[in-house]
């Protein structure tokens, strides 16, 4: 019998995609708030687990962080359905090379905008700021932050993380607080 490789390229190459995609599922679950730290232990949800309907305090708790939950979910599934008529325009055949290339263009920039209000949050979860959600529009962003007021240093920093991780000037930013 004739002894040949054990792995040639195309597995090495399958094995590797298997683990890059295994590692944006995690990194997607971990960021987006489906798996946190505090979750993580005891506390973690089952599929079919029953909640009680009645309203408590901790209920009440769970529902106002809910808030900045449902805020990024709202946003991410808007950017996504934006990304699927992106997708389904690239796919058309009759598609010109300008249309294709603003097809393009337009899905590059929300993959940025994604990125940006990601740093965002981040800098200023570091800073402080528990509850943060970041939006960028075409002109300008908004931050929405858990807070009932803030002072002019806390809304300097939110400016100075916005300034440093994108385009905008202090004039384009929007802060808006929200107690919950």
């Amino acid at each position: 019998m004739k002894k040949g490789k054990r792995f040639g390229k195309s597995q090495v190459a399958l094995a590797v995609m298997v683990v890059a995609l295994a590692a944006a599922v995690w990194l997607n679950m971990r960021y987006s708030g489906v798996i946190s730290d505090t979750e993580a232990d005891t506390s973690s949800k089952y599929l079919g687990q029953a909640e009680y309907v009645n309203a408590t305090v901790d209920g009440e708790k769970k529902e106002e962080s809910d808030y900045f939950a449902t805020l990024r979910k709202d946003r991410d599934s808007a950017r996504d359905d934006a990304l699927d008529i992106i997708d389904e325009t690239l796919d058309r055949k009759d598609l010109s090379e300008e249309e294709r290339a603003a097809a393009l263009e337009k899905s590059a920039q929300l993959a940025q905008a994604a990125d940006k209000e990601g740093r965002i949050e981040t800098v200023l979860k570091a800073k402080g700021f528990e509850k943060v959600v970041a939006v960028i529009g075409e002109n300008d962003i908004n931050v929405i932050v858990g807070k009932d007021k803030l002072d002019t240093a806390q809304t300097a920093q939110i400016q100075d993380a916005v300034v440093t991780q994108t385009d905008f000037s202090v004039n384009d930013i929007k802060i808006i607080t929200i107690d919950k």
